[in-house]
């Protein structure tokens, strides 16, 4: 990730706050951005324990100079507990509906062959 990271590709962790992802991976990878999981965010705006905590991980990352993305907004009470937690970007269906019509990524082997050509690879 770190040579990745010197070509000029950004390094996100998503789904932050889930599974394996925690706040050791914060200091141990070459990050430029987390994206915190939906879960974590759907009753933040009701949950004062829930509020503490993402906010509390949104400051982590600012002073750790990380983006951050508020992942599956869906409501305007979502969006503005985002807002107010300091999320840089926020994402989902509040914001954008998904066009995947638009956006389909080409085929692995192409972007594979593509990356070999560029020696990424």
């Amino acid at each position: 990730m770190t040579a990745l990271r010197a070509r000029g590709v950004q390094v996100w962790l998503d789904d932050f706050g889930t599974g394996h992802s925690n706040l050791a991976q914060l200091l141990r990878l070459p990050l430029d951005a987390i994206k915190l999981d939906r879960t974590l965010l759907s009753a933040a705006p009701v949950d004062l324990r829930r509020r503490a905590l993402i906010a509390g991980a949104v400051r982590i990352a600012r002073e750790l100079g990380l983006a951050t993305v508020a992942e599956g907004v869906e409501t305007p009470e979502e969006i503005r507990f985002a807002r107010d937690c300091g999320f840089a970007l926020l994402q989902g269906h509040a914001i954008a509906r998904p066009q995947a019509e638009m956006l389909a990524p080409p085929p692995a082997a192409e972007l594979l062959a593509a990356a070999a050509a560029r020696k990424i690879l």
